[in-house]
């Protein structure tokens, strides 16, 4: 199937397989990508958002380098990964994949949730996010669960079949 802008014109907008599966979400990936924003100005602004921006450039750049085709791809989990970590983190893991050559954003993200399960503490604290309890939470939470010692485990696993009452 091909998909234009205009009938009159050339201009091929999309160009997908016909599928004879019924239901079946046909879409490319390039389909879901930011293409409002050119790669250069994306890795300037995202370096900014780093402590030592001239260093997350330079990460940046290398991650491009290595991953032309897809390097939009590899921003996205990068923006992603900053949004959710402080940046002490970000700047320990930033160190830590330029001294040990890792560049791409898996890489990336494997050395903060090295770094998190190591300091766990460099980390906000659940405390400091209010979830308020659901209902059903509420109205369960007086309820508590038996408990068996582990011997009656045991000798149902023996073949004890009077334990299992």
């Amino acid at each position: 199937m091909i998909i234009q802008k205009q009938s009159s014109s050339d201009i091929i907008l999309a160009r997908h397989p016909l599928s004879l599966d019924k239901g079946k979400l046909i879409q490319h990936r390039n389909h879901r990508r930011d293409w409002s924003r050119g790669i250069s100005e994306w890795i300037d602004k995202m370096s900014q958002q780093f402590e030592d921006a001239t260093q997350a450039y330079e990460y940046l750049e290398k991650v491009r380098q290595n991953y032309p085709r897809y390097i939009r791809d590899q921003l996205q989990i990068i923006e992603n990964i900053r949004t959710h970590y402080p940046t002490t983190i970000l700047t320990q893991a930033l160190d830590l994949c330029i001294r040990k050559k890792l560049y791409s954003a898996n890489d990336f993200r494997d050395v903060i949730q090295v770094l998190t399960q190591r300091n766990p503490q460099q980390l906000p604290s659940k405390d400091t996010f209010y979830t308020p309890p659901s209902i059903e939470t509420q109205v369960h939470s007086s309820l508590k669960a038996d408990t068996r010692s582990l011997d009656m485990y045991v000798s149902i696993l023996k073949g004890d079949e009077s334990s299992c009452v």
